[in-house]
């Protein structure tokens, strides 16, 4: 053929790399025996298997007891001191350990070279970007053709693969899809995080072809994630229904999703009757993740379609350790200052599509004119994916090398641990550089909480200058919330930390008290939202848009107050009034069957509540009657 006569050389290096194990060294030997005379490539492998070894990505030894597991991390406090982290060490099935290596930009700065953590897992770094440099890629295992994770035998019934934009999922047994547990899979973990000392997982995205829906009378395929309970946060999945999806744009949930504490795995079939959302939907492709994906494509569709309005206007403050842009959106030529930002926690998808309904209602929705005011009032600055490298690479929490964003806003109280940095967080480098300059009045990071299944707000409670003003604006912003939209709700939220106590490490507690003024975290959920349930969408990529949306609504009312002078909360309208919210858990008042239950139960449990509702109604008669003859 015409690329054969013109590429001779490669279509023989691809022949040799047929299933080729070796190392770059290894490749070189091979090519000479074949009479493959190279000599650049071959003194650059020479340099290549020179350098320090990097970590396998992944253990291949099928006799391997090694213990994988991250070690007991205690009570960590998510966001705002409430992380919740669980110890997750554990076995690995033979032939699926995991690596933890680094793999990251030439500048990344972890603070250690090729050094032991207490997981048991030689970190080293990954000399990829240096042989790339030299024109040449260094053969590695098999697995690391996989950086999403490791997919099916090309022959078996089911196939997996997650190799595309915020993939994860491993394939551990894909033998009986329809027996037992089904294909049983594991989710990858995220780079090492260094603060932390452990590699956070909870996030997968994956897509199965030839998965049987039971439509034929077949049994159906079922999934199952074994080390669901060896996740960041395993105290979450209780309620967890996995979302699904045909066309990777319309999502729904399966209800049939359980999680199994004693086994700590979490499963769900491919039964087409169990799932609502199914219905009328076809297609011999499933995709399935914790929550509905916001792709880098529509990351960058987005950006062009709102910057193309002369109401926007967008600029790149800096660049990520992967080379992506980190975009600010600019709306508005008002006085008040208002920040938002989203996804610092990559698989915190819920706080793209949040800043997606944002941005459309401010230049989209010519005949708002709530949103003209806004654009008046304000000046909005949006940054919609601080971590677009975890969110690529198809992490929970982490950006390219491991960094926690959310934990990288201050340095240490002890000087230990420096951020941010260029070379670890250069996404929380740029973003304050630019609050510097421009400067900050309100402030909103939006996130998505894995337990508590409401949207609810963490605040200012524990900063040193927590008193009557911030407190009146905090309770005009959840307040004003829960009036403009009945998804938002005041009661629940995570434990308020104690005064003067706050971690300043921390995103909106960092910005509150660098710029004394009014930020807070917005959290969404993962699972079905009880405030208002809907068990067969779950909280769902439109409500989050709406949920943005509503910003709008809550940053004019809030806009007043902000910089007012004076004790302006003396005269505030009492429905604005601060009340200190509860620590809400997985199951913060879920109604029984909100979310997480068996779909094939629920024709039995509607069939009881109407015997019950005959039964009272009988009860009331028979009272009635009682009370007659008295």
């Amino acid at each position: 053929s015409t690329p054969r006569r013109h590429f001779p050389l490669i279509y023989t290096m691809a022949s040799l790399n047929q299933g080729f194990e070796g190392t770059a060294s290894d490749m070189a030997a091979a090519m000479k025996a074949a009479g493959i005379k190279m000599p650049e490539v071959e003194a650059t492998a020479q340099r290549v298997a020179a350098a320090p070894p990097s970590a396998p990505d992944v253990c291949t030894d099928p006799d391997c007891t090694h213990d994988h597991g991250h070690g007991d991390h205690g009570h960590e406090g998510h966001d705002h001191g409430h992380e919740h982290g669980h110890g997750h060490g554990h076995k690995e099935e033979a032939g699926h350990g995991h690596d933890h290596g680094h793999e990251h930009g030439p500048d990344c700065d972890h603070g250690h070279k090729e050094e032991k953590h207490d997981d048991g897992h030689d970190h080293g770094h990954d000399h990829a970007h240096m042989a790339a440099a030299e024109g040449f890629t260094p053969m590695r295992r098999i697995e690391s053709h996989h950086p999403h994770g490791i997919p099916s035998r090309n022959n078996a019934p089911v196939q997996i693969s997650c190799e595309f934009d915020s993939g994860n999922i491993e394939v551990v047994d894909d033998t009986m899809p329809s027996e037992g547990l089904g294909v049983q899979l594991k989710i990858r973990p995220d780079v090492y995080t260094e603060l932390e000392k452990k590699s956070h997982s909870q996030w997968f995205h994956f897509k199965a072809s030839g998965a049987d829906d039971g439509s034929t009378g077949n049994t159906p395929t079922k999934f199952t994630i074994v080390n669901a309970g060896k996740c960041s946060f395993p105290d979450a999945w209780p309620g967890t229904t996995v979302c699904a999806s045909f066309d990777r744009v319309n999502w729904f949930r399966c209800l049939d999703t359980v999680w199994d504490p004693e086994a700590g795995s979490l499963s769900w079939t491919w039964a087409r009757s169990e799932h609502p959302g199914a219905e009328g939907k076809s297609g011999s492709v499933a995709y399935f993740a914790y929550f509905a994906p916001y792709s880098y494509e529509r990351h960058l569709d987005c950006l062009g379609r709102i910057t193309s309005s002369p109401l926007a206007s967008s600029k790149v403050i800096g660049r990520t350790l992967d080379g992506r842009d980190l975009d600010l959106v600019t709306i508005g030529t008002g006085p008040i200052k208002v920040w938002a930002i989203h996804r610092q926690h990559p698989g915190e998808s819920q706080a793209e599509f949040y800043a997606e309904g944002l941005m459309n209602r401010l230049v989209e929705k010519v005949d708002d004119a709530l949103a003209r005011k806004a654009r008046q009032m304000c000046t909005f600055y949006i940054i919609p994916n601080m971590n677009p490298d975890g969110s690529v690479r198809g992490h929970l929490r982490t950006n390219a090398c491991g960094a926690n964003l959310n934990r990288e806003w201050q340095t240490s109280p002890d000087g230990s641990y420096e951020a941010p940095t260029l070379k670890r967080s250069p996404e929380v480098y740029y973003c304050l550089q630019e609050m510097d300059k421009v400067g900050v009045d309100m402030f909103v990071d939006v996130h998505g909480d894995e337990e508590i299944p409401m949207n609810f707000v963490s605040g200012m409670e524990g900063l040193k200058g927590w008193g009557p003003r911030l407190q009146a604006l905090q309770g005009a912003f959840v307040n004003s919330y829960v009036r403009f939209n009945p998804d938002f709700q005041s009661e629940i939220s995570y434990e308020p930390e104690p005064p003067n106590e706050g971690n300043l490490a921390i995103c909106s507690n960092h910005v509150a008290n660098r710029f004394n003024c009014l930020g807070v975290t917005l959290e969404q959920p993962f699972k079905d939202c009880v405030s208002m349930s809907d068990p067969a969408k779950g909280w769902s990529p439109e409500r989050c848009m709406a949920l943005g949306a509503t910003l709008v609504d809550v940053a004019v009312h809030c806009a007043p107050y902000v910089r007012a002078e004076g004790p302006f909360w003396e005269t505030m309208d009492a429905q604005d009034a601060y009340t200190r919210p509860t620590e809400g858990t997985a199951n913060s008042t879920i109604p029984q069957r909100s979310a997480g239950w068996s779909g094939g139960q629920e024709g039995e449990i509607t069939q009881l509540d109407a015997q019950l509702a005959e039964a009272e109604a009988m009860i009331s008669q028979i009272n009635a009657k009682r009370a007659a003859l008295l």
